[in-house]
């Protein structure tokens, strides 16, 4: 998993309302989002940027690295994705930005860590 050096969040009261629903823990470890959750799609965290409801990841992103650009070179759809494979994470240095093919090649990895875990777990 590639770490990132999360940049300073921005102190703003809109900012401090969103990380006060944010269990944050060591840049290692997953900040779990504590607000809404989308019970439709993973459970991901749902948060309000000022005009819409969006994903929490995704604000969370934005309020520390900025905006990122609508599209890539190759014009598939950028998304925001979660090197850790937790859908509730929102540490930022846990967000890389991505296209739906890096995301499908994540979740393959996270799933195969977890099946290796798995059998770890019953040799013992």
């Amino acid at each position: 998993m590639e770490i990132k050096e999360v940049i300073a969040m921005p102190d703003s009261v809109f900012a401090r309302r969103f990380w006060a629903k944010v269990d944050i823990r060591s840049k290692w470890e997953c900040w779990e989002w504590r607000g809404a959750r989308d019970s439709r799609r993973c459970n991901y965290g749902r948060a309000y940027d000022g005009e819409k409801v969006i994903y929490a990841h995704i604000l969370a992103y934005k309020l520390t690295y900025g905006n990122f650009p609508a599209r890539f070179y190759n014009r598939k759809k950028v998304l925001v994705r979660h090197l850790c494979g937790n859908y509730g994470c929102v540490n930022p240095s846990h967000l890389s930005l991505g296209n739906t093919s890096d995301n499908a090649k994540d979740m393959y990895r996270v799933r195969e860590f977890n099946q290796e875990q798995r059998k770890l777990l019953r040799v013992k």
